[in-house]
Parts: C-alpha cells; sequence; structure tokens
C-alpha cells in the first residue's frame, strides 16, 4: 500500500514536470520565431499554450513540431531538456530489464534443478522447456526489435544463454546427448549468437550471450574435475568472440570474454591441477592465448583501421598471462627448453607483426607493440637459456639481428628495441662480467672480458652504419650514428687501458705474493733486519710498475688519438678529428697530473712521447688547413 502511495506521488510529480518542460520548449520557439510578445506566466497550463499556438500558425513560416508520444518513435533524439529527466527513467527501465533476464536464466536453471530433484517431469521434458523458451524469447525479441531496440536485446540474450544452459544440461546434468553431440549443438548456437549480432549489429545481445554462456557451467556445476569439456566449452565461445572480432570492434565483449575464460582457467588451476596434467593444460593454455591474440588484432587488420589503447593494453594482458603462467608450469621439469620456448613466442610475434604491417601500415602503435613482445621474448629468452658471458654476447649479436631485420624491412620500428637490448648487453658487461676474472691467471688480450668489448665496438660500429643507411629516409638517424660512433671509441679506449692496467696489476700481484711469502719466512726465524731490506725493496718494485703503467697508458692514449686524427683526415670524418683532439688534450693533462708523481725516468718518456705526438698532429692539422676548410 505504501508503496503504491508514493508511487501515485511520484508519478504525479513526473507528470507536472513534463507539463513545465513542455511549457518551456513552446516558449523558447515562439520567443526565437518573434511570434510572442510576452512571456507567459508559469502557471499557464499547456492546453493555453497550445491555442495560442493554433491563433498564431497563420503568421508562423515554420511549422512547430507536436511532442506528442505518438510522433516520437524510438530511433528518434528526443528535445534535450525532455531527455535529460527522463535519462535516469531510460536507464532504469534498461537496468530492470537486465536484471530480469538474468533472474529469468537464474530462475529456468533452478527449475530444471529443482525439477530434476523432485521428479515431476522427465530429463528430457526439462530441456525442451529450456529449448522452447530459449527459441522463444530469441523469436518475440526478433519480432520486437524494430520497435523496442534495447528490450529486444534483453530477450535474445536471455534466449541464447537458455540455450546454452539446455545443451549443457542435457550433457553434463542428464546425460541425454554425448560430447559430440553437446558441442556441435552449442557451436550452432555460438553460430547463432555471432550472426545475429552481426546482422543485428547489437552488442548488448553479444554481451548476454557470451556471459550467459560463461555463467552456464557454473549454473549446473556438478563438481566433477572434466576440465576437457569446460575448457573446450570456454573455446567454443572465445571462437564466437574471435568471428565477431572479424566484423565488430567491439572491445567490452572481448574484455568480457577474456576475463571469464582465465578465470575459468585459474579457478579450475588452483583447485584441481596436478603435473600428469601439464600436457592437456598447456593445450588449453596456449589455445586460449592463441584466440585472444587474434580477438585483440584481427579487426584492425582485415579492416585497416587503427589500433587504441585498450586494444595494447588487451594483448599485453594476454601475452603477460600466457608467459607467466607458462613459465610456472614448465618450470620444474622443462627448465632447459624455456629458452627456446620464448624464442619461438618471438618467432610468432614477429611473424604477425610483418602481417599487420603488410596489411594495415597506417597502425604503428600495433606494429611497434607486435615487435617490441616479440623482441621481449627474444631477450628474456637469453637468460633462459645460457649464462654468464653468453647473457651478455647474446645481447649483443641480438641487437644487430633486430638492426638487421629493421634494414631488410625498410622500417625502423625495430631499432628503439635494438638500441635498448645493445645498452642492456653493455650495462650487463660492466656490471657482472667485467669483474669476474682472477688477475693472478688473467691473460692479456686472449681473455673473454677483451672479447667481450671488442664484440660490443663491432657492434656498435655496425649499428651506426645502420643509421647511415637511414639517414634520407630519417635525419634523426645521422645523430644516432654520430652516438654509436662516440660510443665504439669510448669502448676501445676502455678496452685497451683496461689491458694495460690489468697487466701491470698482475706484475703488482706477483711482487706483492713473492714478497709476502718471502717476509712470512724471515720473520719465522727472526730476520727482521732482512725484512726491512725486503720491505724497502718491495716499494721500490711496487712504484716502478705503478710508473709503467701510468706511461703505457699515456702513450697508448696518445696513439689511439693519433690514429683517429688519421682516419678523420684519410676518410674526411670530421666527428674522428675532433674525438683525437679531444683524446690529446685529455692526455696531456693527464700527463701533467701524472709528471709530479712518476720517477724521473718515466716522466722524461712520457713527456717526450707525448710532446712529439702532439707536434706531429699540429703539423698535419697546419699543412691541411685549407682541405679542413673546404670539407667544412
Amino acid at each position: 500500500m505504501i508503496l503504491f502511495v508514493w508511487g501515485l506521488f511520484y508519478f504525479n510529480g513526473r507528470i507536472s514536470a513534463l507539463e513545465k518542460n513542455v511549457e518551456n520548449i513552446i516558449k523558447s520557439k515562439l520567443v526565437s520565431q518573434g511570434q510572442m510578445t510576452k512571456p507567459i506566466s508559469v502557471p499557464e497550463s499547456v492546453s493555453s499554450i497550445a491555442t495560442e499556438l493554433d491563433s498564431q500558425e497563420a503568421l508562423s513560416s515554420q511549422q512547430i513540431p507536436e511532442f506528442t508520444p505518438s510522433s516520437t518513435s524510438d530511433n528518434q533524439e528526443a528535445p534535450e531538456a525532455p531527455k535529460q529527466r527522463e535519462s535516469g527513467e531510460v536507464f532504469g527501465g534498461q537496468l530492470l530489464g537486465k536484471i530480469g533476464i538474468i533472474a529469468l536464466v537464474i530462475g529456468l536453471s533452478f527449475f530444471l534443478k529443482y525439477a530434476f530433484e523432485n521428479n515431476w517431469i522427465g530429463a528430457t521434458g526439462r530441456v525442451m522447456i529450456g529449448l522452447f523458451v530459449g527459441v522463444a524469447l530469441i523469436g518475440i525479441g526478433q519480432f520486437l526489435r524494430k520497435n523496442y531496440l534495447v528490450y529486444s536485446d534483453f530477450l535474445m540474450g536471455g534466449g541464447i544463454a537458455a540455450l546454452y544452459l539446455s545443451i549443457f544440461a542435457a550433457f553434463n546434468f542428464y546425460a541425454l546427448i554425448d560430447a559430440p553431440v553437446a558441442f556441435f549443438f552449442m557451436i550452432c548456437v555460438t553460430v547463432l549468437s555471432v550472426v545475429i549480432s552481426i546482422v543485428d549489429g547489437t552488442i548488448n545481445l553479444a554481451i548476454l550471450g557470451v556471459l550467459g554462456g560463461f555463467i552456464t557451467p557454473f549454473l549446473v556445476n556438478t563438481g566433477s574435475n572434466n576440465f576437457v569439456l569446460l575448457f573446450s566449452y570456454s573455446l567454443i565461445i572465445d571462437f564466437g568472440v574471435l568471428a565477431l572480432s572479424v566484423f565488430k570492434k567491439w572491445t567490452k565483449l572481448n574484455y568480457l570474454a577474456f576475463v571469464c575464460t582465465y578465470l575459468i582457467f585459474f579457478g579450475w588451476l588452483t583447485e584441481f591441477y596436478n603435473s600428469l596434467l601439464l600436457g592437456s593444460t598447456m593445450f588449453f593454455l596456449t589455445a586460449f592465448f592463441v584466440v585472444f591474440l587474434f580477438v585483440t588484432i584481427i579487426h584492425n587488420i582485415f579492416n585497416q583501421k587503427k589500433s587504441r589503447e585498450v586494444d595494447i593494453v588487451l594483448l599485453t594482458l594476454n601475452t603477460f598471462i600466457y608467459a607467466v603462467t607458462s613459465y610456472f608450469l614448465l618450470n620444474d621439469k622443462y627448465h632447459s627448453y624455456l629458452g627456446f620456448f620464448a624464442v619461438l613466442l618471438a618467432v610468432v610475434y614477429f611473424a604477425i607483426a610483418y602481417l599487420a604491417d603488410k596489411y594495415n601500415s597506417e597502425d604503428n602503435v600495433l606494429s611497434v607493440a607486435l615487435l617490441g613482445l616479440g623482441a621481449t621474448f627474444l631477450t628474456v629468452a637469453i637468460p633462459l637459456q645460457l649464462t654468464g658471458y653468453w647473457i651478455t654476447l647474446a645481447w649483443l649479436v641480438e641487437a644487430v639481428v633486430l638492426y638487421y631485420i629493421s634494414s631488410e624491412v625498410e622500417s625502423e620500428k625495430l631499432q628503439p628495441f635494438g638500441t635498448f637490448v645493445y645498452s642492456i648487453g653493455v650495462a650487463r658487461f660492466f656490471i657482472f662480467d667485467s669483474f669476474n676474472y682472477s688477475i693472478s691467471r688473467y691473460t692479456v688480450i686472449f681473455n673473454r672480458q677483451f672479447f667481450l668489448v671488442f664484440v660490443a665496438v663491432v657492434v656498435a660500429y655496425l649499428l651506426s652504419y645502420f643509421h647511415k643507411k637511414g639517414v634520407l629516409r630519417n635525419p634523426a638517424n645521422k645523430q644516432w650514428m654520430a652516438i654509436f660512433l662516440v660510443v665504439a671509441n669510448l669502448l676501445t679506449l676502455y678496452a685497451f687501458t683496461t689491458e694495460a692496467d690489468r697487466y701491470y696489476r698482475k706484475q703488482l700481484d706477483s711482487i706483492s705474493t713473492a714478497y709476502n711469502k718471502e717476509v712470512s719466512a724471515n720473520n719465522q726465524y727472526g730476520k727482521d733486519a732482512v725484512t726491512r731490506e725486503k720491505s724497502q725493496e718491495y716499494y721500490a718494485k711496487m712504484s716502478a710498475v705503478r710508473n709503467k703503467e701510468n706511461t703505457a697508458i699515456s702513450i697508448i692514449w696518445a696513439l689511439y688519438a693519433v690514429i683517429l686524427v688519421a682516419f678523420g683526415f684519410m676518410w674526411r670524418v670530421r666527428m674522428a678529428r675532433i674525438f683525437g683532439l679531444t683524446l690529446l688534450f685529455i692526455t696531456a693533462l693527464k700527463i701533467f697530473v701524472d709528471v709530479w708523481a712518476l720517477g724521473a725516468l718515466y716522466r722524461i718518456i712520457s713527456s717526450i712521447s707525448f710532446g712529439v705526438i702532439a707536434l706531429i698532429v699540429s703539423f698535419v692539422f697546419a699543412k691541411y688547413k685549407k682541405v679542413i676548410q673546404e670539407i667544412l
């Protein structure tokens, strides 16, 4: 009774508000046409306003539309003010329709189960009732579709869900049909849902059908571990979503299917999985991954449309879930194959990126995302499969491979990933590999550290070359070419400086080891005077070796600077000449700092050697001054 009284007051208020809205609209229309000389007071009724309109109709050059329910169809846009007032009611009605359909499907499932438990009707009869209700809802919804678009979506969505429920119950709950027959009928329902969604162009039906299909296994769940049936059933629905993705870009539907599929998968995984089911589990996990990989990209490729952020997020989420889950499933027994597994994924992504770029070259976002995922898997595969120095070496080689592929396809999309891989390879060398050696067993030049730096230098020159090839295509390549040239020279200088340092450090280590042994033996016999004498000799030897090291490094820097300057003149590379000159000035500064710590002999050698080299270089610049000016 209270609800009834409240309803009367509510609808009375809504009618009054509607009258005021119509009144205001008519007033504004009259004012805009200049037909109204005095304002109409608010208390006037709508009928009096309509009378005044009729008396002035002959003077009007435009006809004012009548705002009656019969003159506005479902597909027409209502005036702005009434639309704002009615939006809450329309939303409430739509929400009520959704709740009603869900309640109907749930009630139907409970009815079938309750009827089964109480033996009201036979199993065949119950399934037939469900099928009849499903077909009836679809038929009624299609009949009402012309005038009641949203409402028909609710009815047909409920009908699709009822069909799923009935077929699933006929197989899994009542055992009336075999698995092949059940799958055939489910495929038919999925195809029906896809066809109706495409023909009618409605996402609401697709969402309700997919959601109802995924809810079905939970409504008739018997608690058994029939995961093959469960996952096959989920795949059928996902293939329907994939088919829809070819024609429609319904992101909400893609996300709904994605979330429901993996909720079912991980729910089963946490409750029923054991290592004996690894093969079947990986098969279905891979199937889900492949389906949603193509769900994300197939519409953009076939219809040549650009991807959005939500598409890339779904693509990345699907990849992340598959990669991480596969790692935890395979790691215990098949860790040695994980690297090959990652390489296989990288190849898949590179292939799809190639197809995406070929058939939809305007979609740079999708191409870069696919290439990035492929490069990521290729990079991750290396530490999964290799250890130690091999990881750094493989990353350096991978950078060249990525640049080579980018050059062959005449696209620069892979170059940033190649630069990143090269950077982490160099960083790993300096963080881990450069310190992983024994000084007592160190062999100058013929060691892993020098080899890795040598490879890094060669790769830097190669990357610079690839950028040089693309200068005409993109002027920004010139800057990157210069950057890699500088990196190559810095690494070269580092390599030779480090080798000199470790060569003399090995001598220092040998002197220190011999001294400690002799001191230990002399102290054992109480020969303190001999020990003091050996100490003076020890410090003299150590100082001489350090002087040699500083002198050698200065000469190495000066000679390398000369080589750069000579190369710059021969090949007319201004950057090499500038780098060589800069290095000479740095070497000069180093010598002037070291000269006060070096011994007399090494002080003379360093100063004279550098002086001669500097004078030669200066003479070359003076001689070819005009050539340099012409080049500039």
